[in-house]
């Protein structure tokens, strides 16, 4: 049975969906992927227009991923290669971006990455937030995250490296980001774990950058919304902080 997959970004009121659609024998005569495609990954977006909402110029047939942030979106094709929309200027024109060969794409309130198969990455957008990335040395990239007006980006070697808006995660240089394992970026923070169980936050202290008072060891899992983080232990047992209600 074929289903259907939504992601819904709450800042830009944005809404995407990919469905899975049984082509026609019509369709697939015509279909550029061959005779053997018998099912695409259609995405509809819907919301926001100036955001993302619209998405009427786009084509999102044989879509494999999709990341909405604030401002913008972009979906990446079976074929490789990805697409932008939304507000110009945080992450939906692409049009400078060499958008081919991509393997994971992620965005954030005002920017945009996109991972490609060889480890390089790119990213574009506003370039205070997180768009200007001239300085990061973006290759042997394994994994990739942006929040609100940050990124980090994690190398294969183990070391990661962040930019942006200093109060939203942009600076690490007080954090040992080396022998990381895993990345995730809110709005305000970004936290790292590390191989050794151990995990690291940065960011707005009020709102998941601080976590001096939280015991990060034993860390299997992490994830950060806009205002707070959320650690998972091997025990099972798991841990928040950040903005309270």
């Amino acid at each position: 049975m074929l289903g259907a997959v939504a992601w819904k970004v709450s800042e830009s009121e944005v809404a995407i969906v990919i469905e899975p659609r049984v082509l026609s024998s019509h369709e697939m005569q015509w279909d550029q992927m061959g005779n053997d495609t018998k099912v695409r990954n259609i995405a509809v977006a819907w919301g926001n227009s100036g955001n993302g909402g619209d998405a009427s110029s786009i084509d999102l047939t044989n879509i494999a991923d999709i990341s909405c942030g604030g401002s913008a979106c972009v979906a990446r094709r079976s074929d490789g290669t990805a697409v932008a929309w939304g507000s110009d200027g945080n992450g939906g024109d692409a049009s400078s971006i060499d958008l081919t060969n991509i393997a994971d794409i992620s965005c954030g309130k005002y920017v945009c990455v996109a991972r490609r198969n060889d480890g390089t990455a790119v990213a574009w957008g506003s370039d205070g937030n997180g768009g200007d990335a001239s300085s990061i040395d973006l290759t042997n990239i394994a994994d990739i995250s942006c929040g609100g007006a940050a990124c980090v980006a994690r190398r294969n070697d183990g070391t990661a490296e962040a930019w942006g808006r200093d109060g939203y995660g942009g600076d690490a240089s007080n954090v040992d980001l080396t022998n990381i394992a895993d990345i995730s970026c809110g709005f305000f923070v970004c936290v790292a774990r590390k191989n050794d169980g151990t995990a690291v936050a940065w960011g707005y202290d009020d709102w998941g950058g601080d976590a001096s008072s939280i015991d990060l060891t034993n860390i299997v899992d992490i994830s950060c919304g806009d205002l707070a983080c959320v650690a998972r232990r091997n025990d099972g047992t798991a841990v928040a902080w950040g903005q309270e209600g």
